[in-house]
């Protein structure tokens, strides 16, 4: 939450959000300007129990390794997750 990208900024920095709460981002767009909307929530049990319920697998889970200039402490993981799922059956 609240971590500031190049074109994104999910909620705010130190918050805390409850389940369906709405979380501020903001988009930067290419003209410099920036657009501000409204998300909600969601943990990864809502994530799943949302994909399962609509036939999906249990996602699966990775939080990327970042490396580069941008990360004043060196190597370390994205602050975000990536989810991954099937349908069963699907690609037959």
């Amino acid at each position: 939450m609240g971590e500031q990208f190049a074109t994104l900024r999910y909620g705010e920095p130190g918050a805390s959000y409850a389940e369906g709460a709405p979380v501020p981002t903001e988009l930067r767009r290419l003209d410099g300007g920036c657009v501000t909307t409204v998300c909600h929530y969601r943990s990864l049990s809502a994530y799943t129990a949302l994909l399962t319920g609509a036939g999906f697998g249990a996602p699966a889970t990775d939080t990327p390794a970042v490396t580069g200039p941008d990360r004043a402490t060196g190597p370390g993981r994205a602050p975000y997750m990536l989810l991954s799922t099937a349908r069963p059956g699907a690609g037959r």
